[in-house]
């Protein structure tokens, strides 16, 4: 009764079509893939899913049956719905979906984000460029030159998007040599599927490309790097899966997809000046 009386008054301060169940957080509550990844009560604050699930001062922002939320792939909105009650099967994370009016679920196609939030966490949306651009082959090429690696760079994604709302254009490039990776059209990476070992030489990456004090800087968003691989280590496949204002301070978070052998995790990464770091993130795995 308390939770229902708090999102009618709520409803009172709504803008045209805001649900009343977004108004009652102050903050937001996300999930990437169906994945429970965390919430933000504030700009700059992150509880990861198992403080939002296991601590009762963040039970608003928790997930329940009924709760309204939006759905985004990377070209915008996909649609608007209700979430499931949230299932908890260990060792399996948090997990939830999104169901419209007629109850199908949304985002079943896709790598989505799942987010409750009063404000638009997708102001503005990254432009795809060409793999072959030799600007950021040549990039990649000297990043990986800086760390050893002698591999040419194979690119599989360069997005072109302003994440600080500044005026100024950032780039993000994931690129990859993963020997034994399933490849789809346009020689981008499917995923790592069940490969067991990473060959020799194989990485993956993520790279934020910026101006930092009025000069370019490739700064690292994630990455795997096989060097040898004297340990017999499996690869991890690092791509984009999206961006978005997860927390309402108006920057865009960087969100990756990282697949390994019988396992996954969806990241969330908050850029700071010449830093990425991974604010959220959740998946499952051996």
């Amino acid at each position: 009764m308390k939770r229902l009386f708090a999102a009618a008054m709520a409803a009172l301060f709504l803008l045209p079509g805001m649900a009343a169940a977004e108004a009652q957080h102050g903050g937001s509550t996300l999930g990437i893939g169906g994945v429970l990844v965390g919430a933000c009560p504030s700009a700059g604050k992150w509880i990861d899913a198992e403080t939002l699930t296991g601590d009762p001062r963040y039970a608003e922002l928790n997930v329940s049956r009924g709760d309204a939320f939006r759905v985004f792939s990377m070209n915008g909105l996909e649609g608007e719905g209700t979430s499931t009650a949230l299932v908890m099967t260990e060792p399996e994370p948090p997990m939830f979906d999104v169901m419209d009016a007629a109850g199908r679920k949304i985002g079943e196609a896709t790598t989505w984000l799942d987010i409750r939030c009063p404000w638009d966490p997708m102001p503005r949306k990254a432009a795809a460029l060409s793999l072959k651009n030799a600007a950021y082959q040549k990039a990649v090429e000297k990043y990986l030159a800086a760390r050893g690696e002698a591999a040419k760079p194979q690119i599989a994604q360069i997005f072109r998007i302003d994440l600080e709302g500044d005026g100024v254009d950032e780039v993000v490039i994931s690129a990859m040599r993963l020997k034994n990776a399933q490849w789809g059209a346009a020689h981008a990476p499917v995923h790592a599927g069940m490969i067991f070992r990473a060959e020799p030489g194989d990485y993956s990456l993520v790279l934020l490309r910026k101006i930092v004090a009025g000069k370019v800087r490739e700064i690292p968003v994630c990455g795997f790097f096989a060097g040898k691989n004297k340990d017999g280590l499996p690869p991890t496949m690092h791509k984009v899966i999206g961006f978005a204002d997860v927390d309402g301070d108006g920057v865009l978070e960087i969100l990756t997809d990282s697949s390994y052998y019988e396992g996954f995790w969806y990241g969330v990464h908050a850029v700071q000046k010449d830093k990425v770091r991974e604010v959220l993130g959740n998946g499952f795995g051996v």
